[in-house]
């Protein structure tokens, strides 16, 4: 089985219609945003440097910052390009404080990209279900801040 809704823009669009409209939970999805940088800035109320390291081989430096919501631990590369190697967000409002791991590699910051590449062929037998997530009026909420849904 699957869904589909044919949903033409751009990957602002689209995160903020899995996020805000299909109340899809996707840990990284603001780091995908243009505006993201400057969300970060206004959003985290602390950061501290916690200590070299390496990871898997690769020299980092590892950060610990806070938002109002979320703990962010983030181990950025030590290279000509400083990206994000490891991101570790825990919901310290949520129940239980869960945590969300994500280990980042092989970066492209210049896919070549077909137009088709996001194009949905469902295999032979599969059913098209609807939607079980309410869908939202256009402007009717903001996009979530941090923190589970």
């Amino acid at each position: 089985v699957y869904a589909r809704v044919d949903k033409p823009g751009t990957v602002d669009d689209a995160v903020v219609y899995l996020v805000r409209d299909l109340q899809m939970t996707l840990p990284l999805a603001r780091m995908f945003l243009t505006g993201f940088p400057q969300q970060l800035e206004r959003q985290v109320t602390s950061i501290n440097y916690v200590e070299e390291n390496v990871l898997f081989d690769v020299p980092t430096d590892h950060l610990a910052a806070r938002s109002a919501d979320v703990d962010m631990q983030l181990w950025i590369t030590k290279a000509e390009q400083p990206l994000p190697r490891r991101i570790v967000l825990t919901y310290r409002n949520a129940e239980g404080h869960p945590q969300f791991w994500a280990d980042l590699s092989d970066w492209d910051l210049s896919p070549k990209v077909a137009a088709d590449s996001f194009s949905f062929i469902s295999p032979p037998g599969a059913e098209q279900v609807p939607f079980l997530a309410p869908l939202r009026q256009k402007g009717s909420l903001p996009m979530p801040k941090g923190g589970p849904k």
